[in-house]
C-alpha cells in the first residue's frame, strides 16, 4: 500500500514541481539579461548568510512535526506562536550582522539589503506550521500550486522593482516577496488540513517535546550549511563579487536538477514512510528509487557535460562565458548529488536523525578540506572540481552509515542496482558522445544544437528503452 501512496505522492509532486522549476528557469533567463554578474555577486554574497539565518528560523521543526502522530490545536498554536517570536528575533539579528558584512567585504552597504532580507526570514519562519500541515496530509499538489503562484508573484515584482529602484535592491527583494506571498496562501489554505489553521496563542511549551528530533535535524542542516556555502563565502572574499556572480549562476544551473529531485521525492518520502512502514519496505523503496534516479541523472549529466557551452549561451545570454567550464566540472558529480539528495529522508523515516547529523559532520569535513585547498590556487575552476570530488567522497560515508547503522542491512543490492544501470546505459551514452562530436562540426546555433543533441540522446537511449522503462516503472 505504501508503494501506491508514495507513487501517487511522487506523481503529484512531479507535476507541481515541473511547473515550479519551469518558472525558476524562466526567472534565470530573464534575470541573467537584466542584471549583471556584479549585481548577482553582491546579492549572492549576502544570500549565503541569509540561508544560514533561515536555518535558525526552521530549526528542524518541519520534519519533527511530521513525525508526531497527534498534535492538538493548543500545541499547534503554541508552535506557530514560537515561530513568530523566532522569526522576529532572527530577522533583527540578521540585520545587525549585516554591519559586520560591511566591514568584512566592503564596497557595498549590505545592511540595506539585510533590511529587505529580514522580511524573508520572518515569513519563512511563520510558514513552517501551515506548510507542514499540508505536507503531513500529502496534499502535495496544493503545496505545489501555492509555491508556483508565490514564485510567479516574486518574479513579476522583481522585474517591476528593477525599473524603479536600485537593481541590486530589486534582485534582493525576490526572496522577501516570495516568502510573504507563500505564507499568505499557506496560512489561508491550511484550514482544510488535519492540523488546521494556526493562530497566535496556545501551548508554547510543547516545543520541548519535539526538540530532541528537531535538534539533530537542525544540527545536520547547520553543518550542511557551512560545508555547502563556504565556497561562496571564500570566493566573495578572495576572488571578488564578479567571480562569485559567475560561480553562483553556474551552480544555480547545476542545482536545478538536484533541487527538482529533492523537491519531488524528499517532500513525499518522509510523510509516507514515517506512517509505520516496515523497514524491509523502506529499504526496497530506497534501492529502487536510487536506481531510478541514477537511470535518469546519468544521461542528464552526460548531456550537460557535452552541451555546457550551448546551455550557457541559450539560458544566460552574452557575457557569461566564464560559466561554461564550471558547469562542465559540476556536471560530473550530478548523478551522485541527485542520489544522495534523497538519503536524508530515509534517515528521518527510520527515525535516525542522530546518524544524519553524523554524516553531515563527516561530509562537512570533506567539503571544507577540499574548498580550503582549492582556494589557495585562486582559480574558481579548481574550486568547482574540488567540490565535485567532495560530493563523490561524501557519498561513500553517507551510504556506508545508512546501510550499516540505520538499515542494518547489506549494501549489496543497492550497489548491484546502480552497477546494472551503468552497464546497460554505457553503450548508448558512448554512442551519443560520438554523435555529439560529429554534430559540433556543423556550426549550428545554440538553440538548434540543443534540439539536435536532445534528439540524438533520445534516439541513442532508445536502444535500451526496455531496460529504461522497466527501471523507471519498477
Amino acid at each position: 500500500m505504501s508503494f501506491k501512496v508514495l507513487n501517487k505522492a511522487i506523481i503529484d509532486n512531479i507535476i507541481g514541481k515541473l511547473a515550479i522549476y519551469l518558472v525558476h528557469i524562466i526567472s534565470l533567463v530573464i534575470f541573467s539579461r537584466i542584471f549583471t554578474p556584479y549585481e548577482f555577486g553582491i546579492v549572492a554574497t549576502i544570500q549565503v548568510f541569509l540561508l544560514f539565518f533561515q536555518l535558525f528560523s526552521d530549526f528542524g521543526l518541519g520534519p519533527a512535526l511530521i513525525n508526531e502522530k497527534k498534535i492538538t490545536n493548543l500545541q499547534r498554536d503554541g508552535i506557530f506562536t514560537f515561530t513568530l517570536y523566532l522569526g522576529l528575533c532572527i530577522g533583527v539579528l540578521f540585520f545587525l550582522f549585516s554591519y559586520f558584512l560591511n566591514y568584512y567585504y566592503s564596497g557595498y552597504s549590505y545592511h540595506v539589503i539585510a533590511l529587505i532580507s529580514g522580511v524573508s526570514i520572518f515569513f519563512t519562519c511563520l510558514s513552517i506550521v501551515p506548510s507542514t500541515g499540508i505536507a503531513k496530509d500529502l496534499f502535495f499538489m496544493k503545496l505545489a500550486k501555492i509555491e508556483l503562484v508565490a514564485h510567479l508573484a516574486s518574479l513579476l515584482c522583481t522585474v517591476y522593482f528593477q525599473t524603479i529602484i536600485d537593481p541590486i535592491l530589486a534582485l534582493a527583494s525576490k526572496p522577501a516577496t516570495y516568502a510573504f506571498s507563500r505564507f499568505i496562501f499557506l496560512w489561508w489554505f491550511s484550514n482544510t488540513t488535519t492540523l488546521g489553521r494556526s493562530y497566535l496563542g496556545g501551548d508554547i511549551t510543547y516545543i520541548k517535546k519535539i526538540i530532541g528530533f528537531s535538534a539533530y535535524q537542525f544540527g545536520f542542516n547547520f553543518i550542511n550549511y557551512f560545508s555547502r556555502n563556504l565556497d561562496g563565502i571564500l570566493i566573495a572574499k578572495y576572488l571578488g563579487s564578479v567571480t562569485l556572480g559567475i560561480y553562483d549562476r553556474s551552480y544555480q544551473i547545476m542545482r536545478y536538477p538536484v533541487m527538482m529531485t529533492t523537491g519531488i521525492f524528499n517532500s513525499a518520502l518522509q510523510p509516507v514512510l514515517s506512517k509505520g512502514v516496515a523497514l524491509n519496505i523502506i529499504i526496497d523503496v530506497h534501492n529502487n528509487l536510487s536506481a531510478k534516479l541514477f537511470c535518469i541523472s546519468l544521461p542528464v549529466s552526460v548531456f550537460i557535460f557535452t552541451s555546457a557551452d550551448q546551455i550557457t549561451d541559450f539560458v544566460l545570454g552574452d557575457g557569461w562565458s566564464g560559466v561554461v567550464p564550471l558547469i562542465i566540472a559540476f556536471s560530473i558529480s550530478l548523478p551522485v548529488q541527485i542520489i544522495i539528495s534523497t538519503s536524508g529522508a530515509f534517515y528521518q523515516s527510520v527515525n535516525k536523525p542522530k546518524l544524519l547529523f553524523v554524516t553531515g559532520c563527516i561530509g562537512a569535513m570533506i567539503f571544507i578540506c577540499c574548498i580550503i585547498i582549492s582556494i589557495f590556487y585562486l582559480d574558481v575552476e579548481v574550486t568547482a572540481y574540488a567540490i565535485t570530488i567532495s560530493f563523490i567522497l561524501n557519498s561513500f560515508s553517507i551510504y556506508y552509515i545508512l546501510f550499516k547503522y540505520a538499515f542494518e542491512h547489506s549494501i549489496y543490492d543497492f550497489l548491484r542496482n546502480l552497477f546494472s544501470v551503468f552497464i546497460n546505459l554505457f553503450p548508448s551514452l558512448l554512442l551519443y558522445i560520438l554523435v555529439n562530436f560529429y554534430i559540433q562540426d556543423f556550426g549550428f546555433s545554440s538553440f538548434n544544437y540543443l534540439i539536435l543533441n536532445s534528439v540524438s540522446l533520445f534516439l541513442c537511449l532508445g536502444l535500451r528503452y526496455r531496460f529504461i522503462l522497466n527501471c523507471i516503472r519498477s
